[in-house]
């Protein structure tokens, strides 16, 4: 299974924030965060070719409620801006895409999930805009277990989120 370095990364960051805040305490019932953080150092095996970003941003948007029941829904999208890379030959290359999650948990912090789902859909283009690759998964939980699907060419390799 691949997952988004990413997009792991910004759901760790929006919970803790949200945790530090105590927008997920008892009497809240719904928080809303917008995460800005840089791509920088993420690395992608697209092949023969290992990419590591070298610029850009990823922005996240993070929103969570509290239901009657107690449960926690929350989702989040995070949206690749400016985002560059180079591969070990030196070619340049621009990642364009973006990444959503959301899911039903019966704990602030997300670790006792009921239902959890995402999509990871991010493009490498060439620097003449055409096509390189791309990272697309789709992962779902609920209570038959974990699916994950990698229906891309290239998959996350760990680093990012300098």
């Amino acid at each position: 299974m691949h997952t988004s370095t990413w997009r792991m990364s910004a759901v760790a960051a929006a919970v803790a924030a949200a945790l530090a805040t105590g927008a997920t305490g008892a009497n809240a019932t719904t928080y809303h965060q917008r995460i800005d953080f840089p791509a920088t150092g993420a690395r992608l095996d697209c092949g023969a070719a290992a990419l590591t970003v070298t610029g850009g941003r990823l922005i996240g948007e993070f929103n969570e409620s509290t239901d009657g029941a107690g449960l926690f829904h929350y989702e989040g999208t995070n949206v690749a801006s400016d985002v560059t890379a180079r591969d070990q030959f030196g070619a340049s290359y621009r990642i364009v895409g973006t990444s959503s999650f959301s899911g039903v948990s019966v704990d602030a912090a997300g670790i006792s999930n009921v239902r959890w789902r995402s999509r990871v859909k991010f493009t490498v283009l060439r620097a003449d805009g055409g096509q390189f690759g791309s990272v697309s998964t789709i992962e779902r939980l609920t209570g038959s277990g974990l699916v994950s699907l990698n229906l891309g060419s290239c998959a996350a390799s760990g680093g990012g989120g300098d």
